[in-house]
C-alpha cells in the first residue's frame, strides 16, 4: 500500500477543508509568495515561511526565520520537527492539517 501526505488548509472558521495540496516534491514551500507551492495571501504570512521535508517516509517542518514564526501542534518549531498523521499546522492566521495515509 502506497502512503501519501497532503496539507488540508481550513476554512477561517475551522469546520471544513478549504482546499488540499498533496505534496509530491521532496521539498515544499509555504509561503506568500505565489510561486510556493502552498501560497498563502495575507501579510501574517512572510514570503517563505516555512517547508515541509520529505525524506523516504518521513516528513519534516521547518519555520524559514519567518517575522510570525511557525506552529506545529500549537508549539513553536524549533529547528526541524517529525510530522504526523492529522498535525496541525500554524502559519500566520491559517491553519493546516498534515494527512499521511
Amino acid at each position: 500500500m502506497v502512503r501519501r501526505a497532503s496539507i488540508w488548509l481550513l476554512d477561517p472558521s475551522g469546520d471544513h477543508v478549504a482546499r488540499s495540496c498533496e505534496l509530491t516534491e521532496d521539498i515544499t514551500f509555504i509561503g506568500r509568495d505565489p510561486d510556493a507551492a502552498i501560497s498563502l495571501p495575507s501579510s501574517t504570512v512572510s514570503r517563505r515561511h516555512a517547508q515541509i521535508r520529505r525524506e523516504g517516509a518521513q516528513y519534516f517542518l521547518r519555520d524559514l526565520n519567518s517575522t510570525n514564526g511557525t506552529l506545529l501542534n500549537r508549539e513553536p518549531v524549533i529547528g526541524e520537527e517529525l510530522l504526523h498523521d492529522r498535525d496541525e499546522i500554524g502559519v500566520g492566521i491559517y491553519r493546516l492539517i498534515f494527512r499521511y495515509c
